[in-house]
């Protein structure tokens, strides 16, 4: 595996990291924000639960996987991130 496999490999967790990070969030927005709503709270974990799957799924060796990955989600975590 390159050296740019590898870092694209990072690129990709740490954009599914931002995005987990994103919906334990907003679960604990829902928790304080009064009566939780149930089904905001379970349809956020299920989001989180794909997410975190679909990293530990990731192969360090699939560059196409990873590009995917990145294309993917990475729109969706710098809006997060503030960068647009």
């Amino acid at each position: 595996m390159s050296n740019i496999s590898l870092q694209r490999y990072e690129v990709a967790c740490e954009i599914l990291g931002v995005l987990i990070s994103n919906h334990s969030r907003k679960i604990n927005e829902f928790l304080a924000s009064g009566p939780p709503d149930a089904n905001s709270i379970e349809q956020e974990r299920q989001n989180q639960a794909l997410l975190r799957t679909t990293r530990d799924n990731l192969d360090p060796s699939d560059i196409l996987a990873i590009e995917k990955t990145i294309a993917l989600y990475c729109h969706k975590a710098r809006l997060i991130c503030g960068h647009h």
